[in-house]
């Protein structure tokens, strides 16, 4: 097949006779064959998400009417009788070494069959220039949402597992907004898949991301560009960071962990496998280059702030 992918291999098995030379003959034709028509249909696959992923794309950015979106979609296979959608998106959270289309491919391909085995109709397309892929799901009701979340998140991420190069190559972040009804509600949720999706990758892992949610994390990857967010990341953390820049025991990785698990010190401590009197002497040492009490709640804001913050602009 080319381009980085695993190789097929074509056994013939000699069931009735012995192979003679001309089925080795026929047998070696039948390999350029059906490599050809694997490599069809695969581009036919990759045009198809192509379009979907345009439509979709235009969908979330606002750019379609309701009654051109029903319209595109029905024409790209999404005609159903429905008037409930639930969208996803799946952003890749750490970077594949191979072609992102190559870990594009199987989870589309699983979520596709197990769509299938439910009786779903679905609309999935990747934007390569934001680097996800948007899922848009015709559902019979709102309430079904909750199930089919966990189960597509599941499908999902063991498609990532299982896919080119194992789950060491790749890992994603699975983001679920609220089901909707009809097209004019459903270009908003799409985007807020995609943003909190997007979010997702500088955060820890989890099956799926509650995109019907006021979420900081979202807040802050939308303001990303802001000079202003960064300079506050930079200044409120400047101490800390000029500290591990200079010195091979960093204490910002203790930091975050401390308000990763909301300030409580033995869930941190097992976190970076410490004991807690050595979090202690850590934290101590935060509070006096930063100047702060790490117990006043303003403070566990500002620094909790400034952290996701950082994180968001960075990544």
């Amino acid at each position: 097949m080319g381009d980085g992918d695993a190789a097929g291999r074509l056994t013939a098995l000699a069931v009735d006779s012995p192979l003679d030379e001309y089925d080795r003959v026929a047998v070696e034709r039948a390999v350029a064959v059906i490599a050809l028509a694997l490599l069809r249909e695969r581009q036919e696959q990759e045009l198809a998400m192509r379009s979907r992923g345009e439509f979709l794309a235009d969908l979330a950015s606002g750019a379609l009417e309701p009654s051109e979106a029903g319209h595109r979609a029905e024409t790209l296979g999404l005609a159903h009788g429905r008037t409930t959608l639930l969208p996803l998106a799946v952003a890749i959270t750490r970077r594949p070494v191979i072609r992102r289309d190559a870990v594009w491919a199987p989870i589309a391909r699983r979520v596709r069959e197990e769509l299938d085995g439910l009786g779903l109709l679905a609309l999935l397309g990747d934007r390569p220039r934001e680097g996800d892929l948007l899922i848009l799901v015709a559902i019979r009701e709102a309430t079904d949402r909750a199930w089919l979340t966990n189960r597509l998140a599941g499908v999902i991420h063991a498609a990532v597992a299982h896919g080119p190069g194992g789950g060491h190559i790749a890992a994603v972040a699975v983001a679920v907004a609220g089901a909707v009804r009809g097209w004019g509600e459903a270009g908003r949720a799409l985007q807020d898949a995609a943003e909190t999706a997007a979010s997702a990758r500088a955060g820890p892992p989890r099956p799926w991301h509650d995109a019907s949610e006021a979420d900081v994390d979202r807040l802050l990857w939308v303001l990303r560009d802001s000079a202003e967010l960064c300079r506050f990341g930079q200044r409120r953390l400047a101490p800390l960071l000029d500290h591990d820049a200079r010195r091979k025991n960093k204490l910002l990785p203790t930091l975050e962990a401390l308000c990763e698990h909301g300030w409580q010190k033995a869930a941190a401590a097992r976190d970076l496998h410490l004991q807690r009197q050595a979090l202690y002497h850590r934290t101590e040492r935060i509070e006096r280059l930063l100047a702060a009490d790490l117990s006043d709640p303003r403070t566990r804001l500002g620094l909790e702030l400034a952290i996701r913050a950082r994180r968001q602009v960075n990544h």
